[in-house]
């Protein structure tokens, strides 16, 4: 549950709303409801300064086309309205926590799509909309970035936080009767339960990849590419959003996404 408060109040904060002097009181406060130990706020400061950071680049991109209109059909209202659902969507979405990044996901690969099958002449009359709005790319990508980067650091701070509660029993190993209390039976858990969502937070960027890959694999062969391959150059996700934040943003860095499981 705290990870979709984390997105919310994220997204909340720093995406949808416009600054506030209480930002900083609000994200005090989000990291007492998420139980987070002073031995792990340096951790989260550090991760909410790597969020900011990104955010503040991709706000002033909105604000350079705030309505999202394509510049060779600006009266059409396909891409301002599904820009206007898809914040809806991600803002409101009351999924587990993979729902966020999945979500942001599916329309990073739907424009990487649109673009690329637009490019090579093979999109159909009546679904082409013009060109993609200015950022629109950009602001897809940093969108989707940003969603796996809460969910990382998130599960990096819950697993820190166990860690460091398991270091408060330096001789749990040779005292089993505190195996068996209640306490430890819930921190074990939690242990497994951290370490779990690190591995399927791994898998999903490896199927993120994947499915892109393929997906642009598909419309490079029907173009006539036959050396594209049904899984195309598998590239890392975050090598693609890295190139394509950079083309706009060369100087912002993006922290690395893999997580390490090692508890």
């Amino acid at each position: 549950m705290f990870l979709l408060k984390a997105f919310k109040e994220f997204f909340r904060l720093y995406i949808y709303s416009s600054p506030s002097c209480d930002a900083e009181s609000e994200e005090q406060d989000q990291k007492a409801e998420f139980g987070v130990s002073h031995a792990t706020t340096k951790a989260w400061n550090q991760a909410a300064t790597e969020l900011r950071n990104i955010a503040t680049q991709m706000r002033l991109s909105i604000a350079c086309n705030p309505w999202m209109k394509s510049d060779d059909r600006p009266s059409d209202a396909y891409f301002p309205q599904m820009y206007r659902q898809f914040q809806h969507d991600l803002y409101n979405s009351r999924g587990s926590w993979e729902d966020y990044p999945w979500r942001a996901f599916d329309m990073f690969k739907w424009t990487e799509v649109y673009r690329a099958t637009r490019s090579l002449g093979l999109l159909p009359q009546d679904h082409d909309h013009g060109s993609l709005p200015k950022n629109w790319t950009l602001c897809m990508g940093m969108t989707l970035y940003i969603a796996l980067l809460v969910t990382k650091q998130s599960l990096d701070c819950a697993m820190k936080e166990i860690q460091t509660r398991l270091e408060g029993f330096p001789h749990l190993a040779k005292t089993p009767l505190r195996l068996q209390t209640h306490e430890m039976r819930q921190l074990k858990e939690a242990e497994r339960i951290a370490v779990r969502g690190a591995e399927t937070f791994n898998r999903m960027l490896e199927n993120m990849a994947l499915e892109l890959s393929v997906a642009l694999g598909k419309i490079e062969t029907k173009a006539g590419d036959d050396e594209a391959g049904e899984e195309g150059s598998r590239e890392p996700i975050r090598e693609i959003l890295r190139r394509e934040i950079h083309k706009v943003h060369p100087h912002l860095e993006l922290p690395e996404l893999t997580m390490l499981v090692d508890l």
